[in-house]
């Protein structure tokens, strides 16, 4: 199917066909161990990275023992982004490469105050964000967790961490 502005120009659009899986390129997966030590007996990755994307597990407002260090909606976003930028941080990126979140809040009447906090950390353009209600977390207290994509920079391209 080609559209009007090429048909005016005499373009014609045209499919490739996908190659096939056995000549598709590997993406080369490597996961990469967070800074916080609670995390060891948790078995998981911090953050994944593929290709040029870096993805990082859902964080939440831990404090160095794993659990939650305040009560305060404000305070555990702000320690959530705190602990993004951290594991950014070992990767040589920063809050700046983020590309998109999504954040899950216990009660959605705090999105204000998420907003107000991101705004504060992420002045400027925001990255493209999904917010859901949920019902329950995994650590007692949480009332916010956010999971983030970042762009790996060019400069960096070829580090694993």
């Amino acid at each position: 199917m080609t559209s009007p502005g090429w048909r005016a120009r005499g373009v014609r659009a045209r499919r490739r066909p996908a190659p096939p899986p056995s000549r598709a390129p590997a993406v080369e997966v490597v996961r990469l161990r967070g800074p916080f030590p609670w995390a060891e007996a948790v078995a998981y990755s911090q953050a994944v990275r593929t290709g040029g994307l870096i993805f990082l597990s859902g964080q939440y407002a831990s404090g160095d023992d794993g659990a939650v260090a305040s009560p305060e909606i404000r305070e555990q976003v702000r320690i959530t982004f705190r602990n993004i930028e951290q594991i950014l941080r070992e990767l040589s990126m920063s809050l700046a490469d983020l590309v998109h979140l999504r954040v899950y809040l216990l009660d959605i009447r705090d999105l204000d105050a998420y907003r107000t906090v991101r705004s504060e950390l992420l002045p400027g353009a925001y990255p493209a964000t999904t917010v859901l209600a949920v019902k329950a977390f995994a650590v007692p207290g949480m009332l916010v967790e956010l999971e983030a994509v970042a762009r790996v920079p060019a400069e960096s391209e070829g580090r694993t961490g």
